[in-house]
């Protein structure tokens, strides 16, 4: 037992900053049960700073183990781990400055950094997946030997504390590209250590080191799917892409069916965050009172309300545009 004391050490202090961990959630009026987290008053500023403060603990434990263990793999994963730890910095850096307010220079606010931070996030864990795949592969070329029991442990600890870490980002990640983003790398880490855990019993009992490798490889292609898309959703909303749940033809014609409209033109429709959906159109009508448009705006309102659209803004006019083209740059 005593050539274990070490190791006994280190599980125990695991268990204390778990218990830690529960009183952190307890003021902040949250429960841990069973792998997911059941949130009574959400605040995601308290939970990005928990992620961050168990992100660095596990990559440093990853750290000794794999130098105590001799394990690359554990060494790899950790410096995943502390690039996670920073994109998780980036991350809190971008809710912060979204919850600031609209001013002069910034009349949209700062809402667009979280989908900033989602793409810089995707393409920093893009670029490591395939860092990892490359060293997986020569580690299948040219598998080192390792202490299994060693890592063993420390993988047990590391995939834990990204457990801890995937299960308090779960329920935000459904409404926030940056929480999603963040919490992608820590489902990363989760499989990533979970790999590492099935790698460790596979060489004690089998010897077969290239399992390390072969395992890895495998989560690297989950990875990239995930992230890509993520990367490839956050590039149209920087490039001000209509989002994919709104059809323009279908608009159009809702708001033509209004009475006394003769046209619909000049549309533009665009999101700053996944939550944020903004449409700017022309709207030609009948030669009216201004007092009377109230009504034909309401309607508008009305049909776009429903689809989603939260920020309206309406240009009234009567055969004031040359162009009726429903996209600026069309000819007629």
């Amino acid at each position: 037992m005593e050539q274990f004391a070490w190791q006994i050490r280190v599980v125990q202090c695991f268990s204390s900053l778990q218990k830690n961990f529960f009183l952190l959630n307890k003021n902040t009026k949250q429960i841990f049960v069973g792998g997911f987290v059941h949130k009574h008053s959400c605040n995601d500023n308290k939970n990005i700073i928990a992620v961050i403060f168990i992100n660095f603990f596990v990559s440093g434990i990853e750290i000794l183990g794999g130098y105590l263990s001799g394990s690359l793999l554990l060494i790899s994963d950790a410096l995943h781990n502390l690039s996670d730890s920073v994109s998780i910095v980036i991350s809190y850096i971008a809710i912060l400055l979204a919850h600031k307010k609209t001013n002069q220079k910034y009349t949209f606010g700062y809402k667009r950094a979280e989908i900033l931070a989602a793409f810089v996030n995707s393409g920093i864990l893009i670029l490591i997946t395939i860092y990892i795949s490359f060293e997986a592969i020569l580690k299948l070329i040219s598998p080192n030997k390792i202490m299994p029991i060693t890592m063993l442990i420390f993988a047990i600890i590391s995939f834990f504390g990204n457990i801890l870490s995937t299960a308090i980002l779960h329920s935000q990640s459904k409404h926030s590209f940056n929480i999603k983003s963040t919490y992608l790398h820590m489902l990363s880490d989760s499989l990533a250590s979970f790999a590492v855990i099935i790698s460790a019993l596979l060489i004690l009992y089998f010897k077969f080191y290239k399992i390390d490798s072969i395992l890895t490889i495998i989560v690297a292609i989950y990875i990239l799917k995930e992230a890509f898309q993520l990367l490839i959703k956050s590039t149209k909303i920087l490039m001000e892409s209509s989002p994919n749940t709104l059809n323009l033809d279908e608009i159009k014609k809702a708001i033509e069916s209004i009475d006394n409209v003769k046209n619909v033109h000049h549309v533009h429709l665009w999101s700053i965050s996944d939550n944020d959906i903004f449409l700017e159109i022309h709207v030609e009508l009948n030669d009216m009172l201004l007092s009377q448009t109230e009504i034909i705006k309401q309607k508008i309102n009305n049909i776009l309300k429903e689809k989603k659209v939260n920020h309206i803004n309406i240009q009234f006019e009567t055969n004031s545009c040359l162009s009726k083209s429903m996209l600026c740059g069309d000819k007629l």
